[in-house]
């Protein structure tokens, strides 16, 4: 049994390692694609929901931060300033998964709003410092929310509970299905965590 375990270890570690570099791939690229198409929403999360579902939180918070470090680098130098938004995303994320929330697609849009709500108000604290200049297409609504009369914090605020929802939905989806079109050995095999 031992040496099973020995054997099993580097594996495992093999396996979370290309995980997490998938993930910041795809954190990366969508959210390069997204930022320059000017969307609404960001998807920039795909890859650090995906970690923390099949890994484990401890590994989700890994690939946040270094998805945070790289969008800084690549995509938005302000990026840096939302970590706390990316761990309340892998919080939130692990909590979903524990109370099983990914177990069916209409669960995982609850799991998805729940993430959009943490995410939202965990934002908007620092784009209202960066004068909600995101330089995303979510600066439209905001603009418009500003436009109604509402101060500049309640505006992002209202921003994020208009545009989250849809994005964190989106992105729980996604990696919902990416996990159900996984064979189950792989995950047996690699011990990684399914979406149940």
């Amino acid at each position: 049994m031992g040496k099973a375990d020995k054997k099993s270890e580097p594996v495992e570690t093999t396996a979370a390692l290309s995980v997490i570099v998938a993930c910041l791939a795809a954190n990366v690229a969508v959210g390069f694609v997204v930022r320059k198409i000017g969307l609404p929403i960001y998807l920039d999360t795909i890859g650090t929901v995906l970690a923390t579902i099949m890994l484990g939180w401890r590994w989700g918070l890994f690939a946040a931060g270094c998805s945070v470090a790289l969008g800084s680098l690549l995509i938005w130098p302000q990026y840096f300033w939302y970590s706390a938004t990316a761990i309340g995303i892998v919080a939130s994320v692990e909590m979903s998964h524990r109370i099983t929330l990914f177990k069916s697609p209409l669960k995982t849009v609850w799991a998805g709003l729940i993430v959009a709500v943490v995410a939202a108000l965990l934002s908007a604290p620092v784009t209202a410092h960066f004068q909600a200049a995101t330089y995303s297409g979510n600066d439209i609504i905001t603009a418009f929310f500003r436009s109604m009369g509402n101060n500049l914090l309640q505006s992002v605020i209202f921003s994020g509970l208009s545009s989250e929802p849809v994005d964190k939905v989106i992105t729980c989806l996604i990696v919902f299905y990416a996990i159900k079109g996984l064979p189950s050995h792989i995950l047996v095999r690699y011990r990684l965590r399914g979406v149940l």
